[in-house]
């Protein structure tokens, strides 16, 4: 049974982007739910990170996946520009780490796909914690722009939800298959 953490990210204090309605660490957190419960359905071990509106340092999230074992950690986000015009789809891993490439290109992949927002690419980093501390293949997925009207729409409908949500999971099932 694959071990899975789902991060959804900021929370409590730290709210993330902020733009068209939207507030980031609440969007992550139903994202995350949603995800929980594909994932739990389909024979994964899911740890959450947080599973309501709470501030969970980012180095305790990494030692929590540490502490769970797990062999694949997903750390979801929303984008926000100060340039409204900014849009689209990326993915970020831990640059150097092969796993976490083939992970955050297959849900980069299907994201691409279900969304069909621009291509904005998967994203080597260094500096971000939850990738950089984590001893497993991890990914930070931002699916699209809070900031960008045309694509804050996605989360105004159910349909855009299940899509976002279904493009992870399928993307996180192939990633374990291949």
């Amino acid at each position: 049974m694959n071990k899975i953490v789902i991060d959804a990210g900021h929370g409590g204090s730290n709210i993330g982007a902020s733009a068209n309605g939207f507030i980031e660490k609440h969007e992550t957190l139903k994202i995350a739910l949603r995800l929980k419960d594909k994932f739990d359905c389909n024979d994964y071990d899911v740890k959450m990170i947080r599973t309501t509106d709470e501030f969970v340092a980012n180095s305790k999230r990494a030692q929590i996946a540490n502490q769970f074992g797990a062999d694949l950690y997903i750390s979801l986000h929303y984008n926000g520009a100060n340039n409204p015009e900014a849009y689209g789809t990326e993915t970020l891993y831990y640059a150097g780490s092969n796993q976490g490439e083939k992970a955050a290109a297959t849900v980069h992949e299907e994201l691409l796909t279900k969304l069909m927002l621009k291509d904005r690419g998967l994203k080597g980093r260094t500096d971000l914690v939850v990738l950089r501390n984590t001893s497993m293949p991890a990914i930070l997925i931002e699916p699209l722009f809070l900031s960008n009207a045309c694509d804050a729409r996605i989360l105004r409908v159910e349909r855009g939800l299940d899509n976002i949500t279904s493009a992870i999971k399928t993307g996180i099932d192939r990633y374990f298959s291949e």
